[in-house]
């Protein structure tokens, strides 16, 4: 049987996790969020697949505007989700936040939300 597109790029994905883990010398494994993200992009990427088949005989045969638009739509949209899923996988340990900005963001949110505290309280006093 024939290898389908969806199962080469699952291939690709881990064995750049593989060779992640070779690198960082510890055994690397896809989180349940990026296994839900390869499966949707395994299962766009085949049905992206049998589509481009269709419409490359419509292409050849009938050439129906109406038919190639609707298809070349449909086509888009499956690439605009492969790369949605794909890019929702970090393959190694991902990039680590920056310690100051995230202090800084959290006292911006700390500051944010006594602004809002003090006008409850002074809506609710007066």
């Amino acid at each position: 049987m024939t290898e389908s597109a969806g199962q080469r790029l699952r291939k690709e994905f881990d064995a750049a996790l593989e060779r992640a883990s070779k690198q960082l010398g510890k055994r690397l494994r896809w989180d349940e969020q990026e296994t839900h993200a390869l499966d949707a992009a395994v299962a766009a990427t085949d049905r992206r697949d049998k589509l481009a088949k269709v419409f490359d005989a419509e292409l050849a045969g009938e050439k129906r505007t109406g038919v190639l638009v609707n298809l070349s739509n449909e086509l888009r949209q499956l690439d605009k989700a492969i790369a949605f899923h794909i890019g929702n996988v970090r393959v190694g340990v991902g990039v680590a936040k920056d310690k100051t900005k995230q202090r800084a963001a959290h006292e911006r949110w700390r500051r944010h939300q006594e602004r809002l505290d003090e006008e409850a309280s002074d809506g609710m006093g007066g």
